[in-house]
């Protein structure tokens, strides 16, 4: 089984089982692997993104610069390549693992389970954005960001305040780039 609506099914190890369809894996509260991108340009600002009003979870939320499911038969860098493509439209992009977390949450009858892979890129091509997915995209400092971050936290999305927390010194460092 593989093709776009598949996602890669993983144990509590992170080790592959198999593949299911997006909906039905959450639903079954399956584990399964999520990308989350940073893309930085040469001055150090981070491109955030307004989730679409049309995504079924965290619409109008401000996110990082691509996000998405792994699906059936990729790994975590390939699906972290599509997933800024097809987002944001830039594809000549080195992308450097940042680390991985496991993340677990209800929401409402769901519960979702999954690893999230965190990569981070610098580009200074121009975004192109996929309205399907992004309302609209900025280009921010990490002092923007923390203003927002203090002054609106519910406009982020759950995932960027924690990815935020735990990798803020490596993502805006500019040794990481």
């Amino acid at each position: 089984m593989s093709g776009p609506d598949l996602i890669t099914i993983v144990d509590d190890q992170d080790v592959i089982i198999g593949s299911d369809e997006r909906k039905s894996a959450r639903k079954k509260g399956l584990i399964h692997r999520i990308v989350k991108i940073a893309v930085f340009n040469a001055r150090g600002e981070l491109l955030i993104q307004l989730r679409s009003h049309k995504k079924e979870e965290s619409p109008l939320k401000w996110d990082l610069s691509a996000t998405g499911h792994v699906d059936a038969g990729e790994d975590y860098l390939e699906a972290a390549r599509r997933e800024t493509a097809e987002e944001i439209g830039i594809s000549n992009v080195s992308l450097k693992y940042i680390g991985k977390y496991f993340y677990e949450r209800r929401k409402g009858a769901l519960t979702l389970r999954r690893f999230n892979a965190i990569y981070l890129g610098t580009t200074d091509d121009t975004p192109v954005i996929n309205d399907a997915e992004i309302e609209q995209i900025r280009w921010i400092s990490q002092d923007t960001l923390h203003n927002m971050l203090l002054t609106s936290p519910l406009n982020f999305t759950t995932s960027f305040t924690e990815i935020i927390e735990r990798y803020e010194s490596q993502l805006f460092s500019a040794k990481s780039r």
